[in-house]
């Protein structure tokens, strides 16, 4: 039972870590695309790349659309939740008082 609650723990943290860095280079992106449109660079790419503000602006977004989704599908009020039972070989439980 150890083992499968090591498991859980681990799957978890790295839900939460993958969850937090698209949230957070989501953010980043979303203000760097935002600034450099504000820059006032050119927004004609016909005959070139195009911008980097409104690339940087909709990959942002992206990123923060699936941190977003990553938090409602695992951590959302209809996300599943596995429930372990106690281990009986553990003694957890609080102290007994003695009877006075």
């Amino acid at each position: 039972m150890e083992f499968m609650e090591l498991l859980l723990a681990l799957g978890r943290g790295l839900i939460k870590v993958l969850t937090s860095l698209f949230i957070g280079f989501g953010v980043g992106l979303i203000t760097v695309g935002y600034t450099t449109i504000q820059s006032g660079v050119a927004v004609d790419f016909r005959h070139g790349p195009p911008p980097m503000g409104e690339t940087f602006l909709g990959v942002g977004a992206g990123l923060l659309a699936t941190g977003a989704s990553l938090v409602l599908l695992f951590f959302g009020p209809g996300s599943r939740r596995t429930i372990l039972a106690p281990d009986p070989r553990r003694v957890d439980g609080p102290p007994l008082r003695d009877a006075v």
